[in-house]
């Protein structure tokens, strides 16, 4: 696997903690479990801060309004990009009925990011203003605060040409994506639908596409089990599966990067964890049998991974 794809990979795993962090610091005693958002490299979005910013509001999209609270961000000037009428064009075709699988896809990744500009910029500032571990994580991570919050507003530009009717119909554009075989579409149509329960996926659909899912983390896909490893729950896995697709996505990062990255890897989701034991989540304990599932299916899956990329 590239330098490029390992870098996609551990940018998402610290947005989903961002992404649980951030109900801490907005409210709700209880804290919500994250769902894990589409691909993080949409085409166009300029910028690893883009997609931080994007993916944070979508991983917190469907649950409770925390309490209002009093903006951080200035009022961002109506300054259309110039590339959002390229932008909004390529959406439109892709809405129509000849458009292709992958259009569709590209559509769906831009509409997710816009659908939530305005708050992943306020997450941003908000992130700034807080300062403490989850600034310091960030900026280790993926640049200057300032760096996060110009790409955010950047982005915010560019979506202000999309009416709210053009990003309700994003379930479309993932649908035809699905259904057209794309690889990874099972778990961004899964993750958008346990987001909007309004549009009343059904459960044939949603039992299927968690199958799906899951298989495609017993085959060595990463994406699939870093969702795993931090979707706690949210994706219908059990308790035991989590643990297992986490403790395997732990050891293959410990393989493709090194022995002296495990320790972080490690570290970032112990503390993700302790913030999501703020919330509704507690931690799994197993009994010895237990554990020897678990650690049978974690083999399972390093293998299946070793088999398919080396």
């Amino acid at each position: 696997m590239s330098a490029r794809n390992l870098g996609v990979i551990g940018s998402l795993a610290l947005v989903l903690g961002l992404a649980a962090a951030n109900w801490l610091l907005s409210g709700p005693a209880q804290v919500p479990a994250p769902h894990v958002p589409p691909a993080l490299s949409a085409p166009g979005s300029g910028s690893p801060q883009v997609a931080v910013a994007g993916v944070a509001a979508e991983a917190t999209a469907d649950v409770a309004t925390p309490p209002a609270r009093a903006p951080t961000q200035p009022p961002l000037p109506r300054i259309l990009d110039p590339s959002a009428s390229d932008d909004l064009r390529k959406v439109l075709l892709a809405l129509e009925d000849g458009a292709t699988p992958a259009q569709a896809r590209r559509a769906a990744d831009m509409l997710a990011r816009c659908e939530h500009a305005d708050r992943s910029t306020e997450f941003a500032y908000q992130v700034r203003d807080q300062g403490g571990p989850l600034r310091k994580t960030f900026e280790n991570g993926s640049g200057t605060m300032d760096q996060w919050i110009k790409a955010s507003q950047d982005m915010q530009r560019r979506c202000q040409i999309f009416d709210a009717a053009t990003l309700a119909r994003r379930g479309e554009l993932l649908k035809r994506a699905y259904e057209g075989a794309l690889p990874g579409m099972a778990l961004e149509y899964l993750t958008w639908l346990n987001a909007h329960p309004e549009q009343g996926g059904a459960p044939e659909l949603l039992g299927k596409l968690q199958r799906e899912v899951r298989q495609t983390a017993e085959d060595g896909d990463m994406d699939a089990m870093m969702a795993y490893a931090h979707s706690f729950g949210a994706l219908g896995e059990t308790a035991m599966q989590r643990q297992a697709y986490k403790e395997a996505w732990l050891r293959i990062m410990a393989e493709m990067s090194g022995p002296a990255a495990s320790p972080e890897s490690r570290d970032s989701m112990e503390n993700l964890e302790k913030l999501m034991r703020q919330g509704r989540w507690a931690p799994l304990v197993l009994s010895a049998a237990e554990q020897r599932e678990v650690d049978a299916l974690t083999e399972r899956v390093v293998d299946a991974w070793r088999k398919r990329y080396r």
